[in-house]
């Protein structure tokens, strides 16, 4: 069973021996294969797609639908139909937000989400639940940031028109609850959002298992280039969307007086693709398919993450947030607080020894206010990350509160 990914794989280690990676939360390291696809399409394959009949422009675009296919076989979507491509999961949600919410949620409708979003997955429904006359409902947590469900049946309700939740969060290190939280939303016949930005890199995902409308992850989490990213849109939602964005590649026909729109994935990639970031995600997404077993992954991230929590609670001035033995078993990241200390002077602290973590709020602004928390330090692993480098981040924190 492989338990890890082969660190020899991801060429910034060879490049910085020293480094001690452990802010992959935010953004992963790049395996070769993924930077060799890249550059590949530059320098043999450049050329714009969808709509040149010469031979270089036909072969880009069959490199590139090639990858919508990859995708919707990754996560299990019923057609390439379904699979959008976007800059991010940022952009997704945006997308979603105008081009369901606008048209479908009116006033008195409800949307639901969770005190542990992302702004990302909470500032779109905030905006939206404003401009509709609508009411935003949150799923509160305790004081350790897991979620509390007592009075989920009177959070989504009937007038529920959509619940948009987190399924890891990336401030608290463990999975949530989200089966129950679909299952509600189904019962009164909400639509269903999952942001997996923060779960593709670590657990496989079948949207059809999970039941979800829409899902929207990043490549950049999952070994892929930054600025492109993936909403998945299940066809019984699509007479539903309008546009996001008009312009080129969207457009059915023009008039001087109108437009019609080309169905689903084109009516919403507007513009000029990322083509370059497309093939590069097709890359990470071979490189899990090909060396990548979740059992073994998870088991092997749950290990140093059981390795993390237990050193730093030896550590008397650091406080972990969440509960350490969630986290230990379904975690990937670590947030914690030092005291007298601001994150940010950790995390300078602990440059100068070339160890990379996270420091600030995360952008999850009500998540901290409700734990009473100004910021917090994160690390976060990925399956390059090793034992050594759980040592050395321990080590530098215990020269620093001694």
């Amino acid at each position: 069973m492989k338990k890890g990914f082969k660190r020899s794989d991801f060429p910034i280690f060879s490049t910085h021996p020293q480094l001690v990676y452990l802010d992959s939360g935010a953004t992963a390291q790049k395996p070769q294969s993924v930077i060799d696809a890249e550059i590949k399409y530059y320098k043999e394959l450049c050329a714009p797609v969808h709509r040149g009949i010469y031979a270089l422009a036909e072969r880009a675009t069959e490199q590139f639908e090639q990858v919508r296919a990859q995708v919707a076989e990754f996560i299990n979507a019923e057609s390439v139909d379904e699979i959008v491509f976007v800059r991010g999961t940022t952009e997704a949600i945006n997308t979603i937000s105008y081009a369901f919410g606008l048209s479908q949620i009116q006033a008195g409708d409800e949307i639901v989400v969770t005190m542990l979003e992302h702004h990302a997955n909470c500032v779109p429904w905030i905006e939206c639940a404003r401009k509709n006359g609508a009411t935003l409902n949150w799923i509160p947590i305790d004081d350790q940031g897991a979620l509390i469900l007592d009075d989920l049946e009177k959070i989504i309700t009937n007038k529920t028109k959509l619940v948009a939740l987190t399924i890891a969060s990336n401030v608290i290190g463990s999975t949530i609850p989200f089966e129950r939280i679909i299952a509600r939303a189904k019962e009164v016949g909400a639509y269903v959002l999952l942001d997996g930005a923060q779960y593709i890199a670590h657990q496989k995902v079948d949207v059809r298992a999970l039941g979800c409308d829409f899902f929207v992850f990043s490549g950049h989490k999952m070994l892929g280039p930054t600025g492109i990213g993936v909403l998945y849109a299940n066809k019984r939602t699509h007479s539903l969307l309008q546009p996001f964005q008009t312009g080129g590649s969207m457009i059915s026909s023009v008039t001087t007086s109108g437009a019609t729109w080309r169905e689903m994935p084109a009516l919403l990639e507007a513009g000029t693709p990322a083509i370059a970031q497309v093939i590069g995600l097709g890359a990470a997404v071979e490189y899990y398919k090909n060396e990548v077993d979740y059992a073994g992954l998870a088991e092997y991230e749950h290990a140093l993450c059981k390795q993390l929590v237990e050193g730093l609670l030896l550590l008397k001035k650091v406080h972990i947030v969440g509960d350490p033995n969630r986290i230990m078993q379904t975690g990937h990241l670590v947030s914690f607080t030092v005291d007298d200390m601001h994150p940010h002077d950790i995390s300078a602290y602990l440059a100068e020894k070339n160890i990379c973590i996270r420091a600030g709020r995360h952008c999850a602004q009500p998540l901290h206010d409700r734990l009473g928390l100004d910021a917090t330090a994160r690390a976060s692993l990925c399956g390059y990350n090793t034992s050594e480098d759980i040592e050395a981040l321990l080590a530098g924190l215990r020269e620093l509160v001694s």
